[in-house]
């Protein structure tokens, strides 16, 4: 069954035109046959007027057979549920009658989910909804929020829910409050639960308490997008959070102002990252900087860190505790500390990492470490700390003569160490410094830019729905549409009717939600 606010009669049309939206300024538009005998296929039409997204309420999905009522009030554009000819919802401006925009629960067949803007009105909590769904692809999706944290009733809490879900692809959308007004934040941006196999690539989530937060989930890879803090938020980092996830991997993402915390971690490459305190954004003012940039607690296993950068922040860049840890490559740039690592199994391998302006550079508690070709600091505010026998030959200490250790008058007038361990190796000492940071190793992998390289394919005439959908009381209308559809040789003038949307009165003695600010429940923690 497919819910919406208004039923809607089934089009006796042999095509319906569902709206596509390029860059630039105007609108093409794209054809759907929809006659049930013959398989559902596209043409090119002719518009001779601009047009804004088809204004509609949530749509719900649950089950394979609720594709199959291919009607406006489904929202389905076509498609069989194939691999190569997946269900298309397309071309909508959602503002949601219920709990959620877009929901799709209990379904394996191929759907593809597209030029959707869920304007994020009450009394919506998801923008999107997956529970017990496989093959969904999300691309140039814009999920935003229209009123602040603040207000009785919140609207949109979580852009995209994904739960008891496999093979989900998120790319080319954006979780962002449509204004430049960042207050409208977001509790979290993308929350995945119980899932397997979910990518997400050029994804922005801007102004989100935990932009990204993973429960017992496995086989996640988020590449090529952007995190950018929640201005608003007081008390504690803005961080992305994981609990249990196995086979994680971050990758060219711009953590702008937001940290990583990952506990009971299995499996987690972090590669070609950037956690800044603050990237840049021009005129932004933060009441709570960055603290810290990788947080690991509980018994993480198997972690690689490599070819990142972590600058500006004013704690632990990278805290670790647990078994085989690999940090190669990195730089850490005027940070507080830069490496706290407790390893008690497995070891760790430092390598090839750059340390710059940083008070502590390294402490190290781990049996049987590794760490080489790294370059330390000459003068630094503390002392890097060995606690366990360490191999540390073949390093940069800032002067050819070596490290500075404490308490021994022979050592060299370089970077300063303390030694808790009586079995500690220097010697040899590089004598100068070597290529170490991004460049110096191989991270395996996709290697690009950092952040979003390509942002939803919404432009000015689809922003425009969303000041319909929040009216939603008004009647729409219809739209006229002149259309030549390639695939005949005549042309046709049809009407796609948009009924009157009309939103349910909210009910007497209504449940306000709280305000979720410091309870890791409602943080996704």
């Amino acid at each position: 069954m497919v819910r919406g606010r208004q039923a809607m009669p089934r089009m006796s049309l042999g095509i319906v035109a569902a709206l596509v939206l390029l860059p630039g300024s105007s609108i093409q538009a794209v054809a759907f046959g929809i006659s049930p005998d013959v398989n559902p296929g596209q043409a090119a039409v002719e518009i001779e007027e601009d047009l804004a997204l088809a204004p509609r309420g949530s749509i719900v999905i649950e089950g394979d057979e609720d594709f199959e009522e291919r009607t406006e009030i489904s929202g389905v554009r076509g498609g069989t549920g194939s691999p190569d000819d997946p269900y298309v919802i397309s071309n909508w401006t959602i503002a949601s009658t219920g709990s959620v925009g877009i929901q799709l629960r209990d379904t394996s067949a191929h759907v593809v989910i597209q030029d959707i803007l869920v304007s994020g009105t009450p009394p919506a909590t998801y923008g999107i909804h997956l529970e017990g769904a496989e093959n969904v692809t999300i691309r140039d999706v814009h999920i935003a929020r229209t009123s602040t944290f603040h207000t009785p009733l919140d609207d949109i809490r979580t852009g995209i829910m994904v739960e008891d879900s496999s093979n989900v692809k998120i790319e080319r959308s954006q979780i962002a409050p449509l204004s430049t007004d960042r207050s409208r934040a977001f509790v979290i941006g993308l929350r995945v639960m119980d899932s397997t196999q979910v990518v997400t690539e050029n994804v922005s989530i801007e102004a989100a308490r935990t932009p990204i937060s993973v429960q017992r989930s496995s086989a996640l890879r988020v590449a090529s997008s952007t995190l950018a803090e929640d201005p608003e938020e007081l008390v504690g980092d803005t961080t992305v959070y994981l609990f249990r996830p196995e086979n994680v991997t971050f990758e060219e993402v711009l953590f702008d102002g937001v940290g990583l915390d990952t506990e009971d971690t299995t499996n987690l490459t972090f590669r070609r990252n950037v956690i800044a305190a603050d990237s840049g954004r021009a005129g932004e003012v933060f009441s709570n900087p960055l603290e810290s940039g990788i947080s690991s607690f509980g018994k993480a296993q198997s972690i690689e860190i490599c070819g990142s950068v972590f600058k500006d922040l004013t704690f632990e860049a990278v805290a670790i505790e647990g078994a085989n840890i690999e940090i190669r490559g990195n730089q850490f740039l005027n940070n507080t500390d830069a490496l706290s690592i407790r390893s008690f199994s497995g070891g760790a391998e430092i390598l090839r990492n750059e340390f710059k302006a940083v008070d502590q550079n390294l402490d190290l508690k781990s049996p049987a470490a590794q760490v080489h070709e790294n370059s330390f600091p000459e003068d630094a505010f503390d002392s890097s700390l060995f606690v366990n026998d360490t191999n540390a030959s073949g390093n940069w200490w800032g002067h050819p003569s070596g490290p500075s250790v404490e308490g021994e008058s022979e050592s060299g007038e370089g970077h300063p160490v303390h030694i808790l361990s009586a079995n500690v190796t220097f010697a040899p000492n590089l004598t100068a410094e070597p290529e170490t940071g991004p460049s110096s190793v191989d991270c395996g992998g996709h290697e690009g830019p950092v952040g979003v390289q390509a942002k939803p394919n919404l432009v000015a005439s689809a922003r425009a729905g969303v000041h319909l959908s929040s009216n939603l009381n008004e009647k729409v209308g219809s739209v006229h549409l002149k259309a030549k559809a390639k695939v005949s040789t005549d042309a046709e003038t049809f009407e796609v009717s948009i009924p009157e949307q009309t939103p349910s009165p909210l009910s007497e003695g209504a449940e306000t939600r709280p305000d979720a600010r410091g309870s890791l429940q409602d943080r996704g923690r």
